[in-house]
């Protein structure tokens, strides 16, 4: 999961993914350095463990660490956003960024949760126009 202060973000975002990032950063093999770095090779997932782990990286930027991510594959939807957070962001020269506007699932719901859950999806497309 991780090396050198070093976290790796493969495979699809969620809670599991998020409990691995913490869990590694709890662990950093070097904080005296003051540097962390990301490594993304994700198609997305869910945009709650995203946000979660952009909590992370800020919790590092305000103790002073410098954040490099870098994308190694892809970094599409969820994904995309983590790597626009860097202090320093690279992209690998066949690597591929997707980004899109926030969307969600409308099965089963009645009136009033549909529109709790649109209040939610415009909630989130500000964070993601903060990010970008």
């Amino acid at each position: 999961m991780y090396a050198n202060n070093q976290i790796n973000i493969i495979g699809e975002i969620n809670d599991e993914l998020y409990e691995k990032c913490l869990n590694a950063a709890r662990d950093l093999k070097n904080p005296a350095t003051k540097k962390v770095s990301f490594i993304i090779n994700s198609p997305g997932g869910e945009l709650s463990a995203a946000f979660a782990i952009l909590d992370m990286i800020d919790e590092f930027k305000a103790k002073g660490f410098d954040v490099i991510t870098l994308v190694s594959g892809r970094a599409h939807s969820a994904a995309s956003l983590i790597s626009s957070s860097g202090t320093k962001r690279f992209i690998t020269k066949n690597s591929t960024l997707l980004i899109h506007k926030v969307r969600g699932s409308y099965d089963y719901m009645d009136t009033k949760e549909l529109k709790t859950h649109l209040d939610n999806l415009l909630r989130d497309e500000k964070v993601f126009e903060r990010i970008y």
